[in-house]
């Protein structure tokens, strides 16, 4: 990346061109995969909380491959959270009760008052912290050859991970919702038809991808200004609250 950015921009390439970056997709994609999977093995609560492993790993590789430092105050914290996601697996539910759900009783949840309070309210702070996010970047974009923070920078980074983290978690919302629905479909050739002719299983899945999307855009946004050191740690805490 450093090399690059050091090119003028007609030399530039995208990062489509480059292998490292298509297998960082691959795997990330296997990674997301799997973690779908997973969720119709275990309850949400226990999956979101071993995705903090990520934290562990990334903090590891950060130091060998991206050679940010590592204190230890990281090793620490590298070891409450190891300790922590065992004592979640431990004592946590041992399953979930409520893997098939019909798309009918997904409607019913998507129409409870707390549910669409919560989502409201979300969405609204979203919204304000967006327009905060481009009243801060045009202060110091200025020009196309201008990526560099310094108005605001905290700022910047918390919003960056705020708005990932508010697609973060309704994409995990989604996949649940969209795993409970294939399977049910799989599973049984009634519920195939019932949810092949209801529209809101067409939404739900379409939301999925969406917020997947959009929850790695922001991400990436926030790594390619700020420490992996940083984002991720910030980025899970929230997602998982």
């Amino acid at each position: 990346n450093e090399r690059n950015d050091s090119l003028s921009k007609d030399e530039q390439k995208s990062v489509l061109t480059r292998w490292i970056w298509w297998v960082g997709i691959i795997i990330y994609t296997i990674g997301g995969a799997m973690n779908s999977v997973a969720l119709n093995f275990a309850a949400q609560s226990i999956i979101s909380p071993i995705s903090a492993l990520n934290l562990a790993t990334i903090a590891v590789l950060s130091y060998f491959v991206l050679k940010e430092p590592l204190t230890v105050k990281d090793i620490i914290a590298i070891i409450i959270i190891i300790i922590g996601i065992v004592m979640v697996v431990l004592f946590g539910p041992s399953g979930d009760q409520n893997v098939d759900i019909s798309v009918d009783e997904l409607r019913i949840y998507f129409q409870q008052i707390p549910y669409i309070v919560t989502v409201s309210l979300l969405t609204v702070i979203t919204i304000v912290d967006y327009i905060g996010v481009k009243y801060a970047e045009s202060k110091n974009f200025t020009s196309d050859t201008n990526d560099k923070i310094t108005y605001g920078a905290n700022f910047l980074m918390f919003s960056y991970v705020w708005i990932g983290c508010f697609f973060a978690s309704n994409n995990t919302l989604f996949i649940k919702s969209a795993v409970s629905i294939i399977i049910g479909s799989l599973t049984d050739i009634d519920v195939l038809k019932t949810n092949a002719t209801d529209f809101l299983a067409y939404v739900i899945i379409v939301l999925w991808v969406a917020c997947m999307f959009l929850m790695e855009y922001w991400r990436q946004k926030a790594l390619s200004h700020f420490g992996a050191l940083l984002v991720v740690p910030i980025f899970a805490v929230i997602s998982i609250v």
